[in-house]
């Protein structure tokens, strides 16, 4: 998956590894708001989750042949 792919809805997927929220909640900020935005760290994370997601999925269809 590219950057540019990632919607929201990708971000709110996983946890937040900056502020530790639980995946589908937002982002907090220091001073206890919501962000409007994901942190960048969750936004990274995201891509490498879903980029293991799609290695693997390739593996396996790979060894089905």
């Amino acid at each position: 998956m590219k950057a540019r792919h990632l919607t929201r809805k990708h971000a709110l997927s996983v946890h937040c590894p900056f502020c530790s929220v639980a995946p589908g909640k937002r982002c907090e900020l220091g001073s206890g708001g919501l962000r409007n935005s994901p942190h960048a760290a969750r936004e990274l994370f995201t891509l490498r989750v879903f980029e293991k997601k799609t290695v693997k999925d390739r593996s396996v269809s790979h060894m089905v042949r």
